[in-house]
């Protein structure tokens, strides 16, 4: 049993290592972008999309997107995808390149706000 549990707190802290590790090179690679450059598309709910949003985002509920809804995007720029927690953003992404789009996966809204180029 207590072989178990190391394996799985060893799998958790690998994932959590690999998750900042994603988030600060998104960070990195958001702040060297120009706004003239990128679209940012924020794929939570629209309640969550109320509460707080990066400044010039759009908001199209992952599930809405994946259902075809591509109107708002423009496949000239780069797609800044993000939502709460990396999760949304992650499946949105995978989508988008598979109808040639350009993305980036920034993860949660905050790391957007924090580190939107000026």
């Amino acid at each position: 049993m207590n072989e178990q549990f190391l394996i799985a707190i060893s799998l958790l802290a690998v994932i959590f290592i690999y998750k900042k590790w994603k988030a600060n090179r998104a960070s990195r690679v958001l702040a060297q972008l120009s706004l003239d450059d990128i679209q940012l598309l924020d794929v939570r709910s629209e309640m969550e999309y109320a509460g707080i949003s990066a400044p010039g985002s759009i908001n199209i509920p992952v599930q809405s997107l994946i259902a075809g809804n591509t109107k708002k995007l423009d496949k000239s720029k780069t797609l800044v995808v993000y939502c709460a927690s990396g999760m949304r953003s992650g499946s949105a992404c995978l989508w988008l390149k598979k109808q040639g789009y350009t993305v980036l996966n920034a993860g949660t809204v905050g790391n957007v706000i924090q580190h939107l180029p000026e």
